[in-house]
């Protein structure tokens, strides 16, 4: 659960001996944040810019299969959802290996979304039923893609396992103990037995305000980052992004309402998926504390977005 939690580290100009011999991919470098990939932002010389991602290899290779043909199924399925696209070898290759110091590192190129992450930016009623409905979309583009490795993973985001965090709760404060002892008590004796007769599939899992990207407007133009992929309950999609898009001070129903509305316009939710909705809100706010705890606890550090995460959450 831990082991990919450390990026690669492998030096920028083996990567770039690499891009330009395997992807005929030369440009300005420049290095872009990551929980678990060794990201850069690559800009060729006729100022089209791409995203190279060194995976970790503790991933496996089945996960990253998985995203490559996940991000091809859906330029078949919804050629016009704002997502990446893969951008295969000179060879044809959806992943390439680059071996440093005897460890082999799966590599992917994906095209660059332009654009601003929100962060901290309080989306408008509007943008939020505009990001509601792009959930959806996202979701039914989904829908009939199968691969094995999702279902596999052991996912430290994947609320499904969040019991696996319960030691975690220990090392909150003492005020914000035993709220968080409730939240994860109801969820494993009433949401997750629920979540087994809810609609499931491979779900993006993990579309929040630093891995989206807006327009000069506020608006969501692009949802980026597959790392999370697993196989669990769609309204999984919905409830994170719920919870990872609320800001505190602001109108927290209004942004509940608004992206539940948006989503629905798609893709109404089931009488199941609704009821357990506020629960799976809840869950994924407890988890950020629960992650950071962990990481910390491993002297793994976490990104600079986790304090904006953390003001979220408890």
């Amino acid at each position: 659960m831990l082991s990919t939690l450390i990026p690669p580290a492998v030096p920028v100009g083996v990567l770039r001996e690499f891009a330009r011999s395997t992807y005929g991919l030369v440009g300005e470098w420049s290095r872009l944040e990551g929980e678990r990939d060794q990201n850069f932002k690559v800009t060729d010389a006729e100022g089209r810019s791409w995203v190279f991602k060194v995976c970790h290899p503790d991933e496996g290779e089945a996960i990253m299969s998985s995203q490559a043909e996940a991000l091809e199924h859906i330029a078949l399925t919804d050629p016009l959802l704002p997502v990446p696209r893969l951008r295969r070898s000179g060879d044809g290759a959806k992943l390439s290996t680059v071996l440093h110091h005897d460890t082999q590192y799966r590599v992917m190129v994906l095209s660059w979304l332009d654009g601003e992450m929100p962060g901290d930016v309080e989306l408008s009623s509007a943008h939020q039923f505009e990001l509601g409905s792009l959930l959806a979309r996202l979701g039914l583009a989904l829908r009939g893609f199968v691969h094995p490795a999702p279902a596999a993973r052991n996912l430290v985001w994947d609320t499904g396992k969040a019991g696996e965090l319960a030691p975690q709760i220990a090392h909150l404060s003492d005020e914000d103990r035993p709220l968080a002892e409730e939240i994860l008590s109801r969820h494993l004796e009433v949401t997750v037995p629920a979540m087994r007769h809810m609609r499931s599939q491979i779900i993006h899992g993990d579309v929040h305000p630093f891995n989206s990207v807006m327009d000069g407007s506020g608006r969501i133009t692009g949802i980026i980052d597959f790392g999370d992929l697993v196989h669990g309950a769609l309204v999984l999609d919905l409830a994170n992004a719920i919870a990872d898009f609320l800001s505190p001070g602001h109108d927290l129903s209004g942004t509940i309402y608004n992206l539940v509305r948006g989503y629905c316009r798609v893709t109404p939710l089931e009488e199941a998926e609704a009821d357990a909705l506020l629960d799976l809100v809840e869950v994924r706010l407890l988890l950020t504390p629960l992650v950071d705890s962990l990481k910390a606890e491993n002297g793994i550090a976490s990104q600079g977005y986790f304090q904006a995460f953390n003001a979220r959450s408890m």
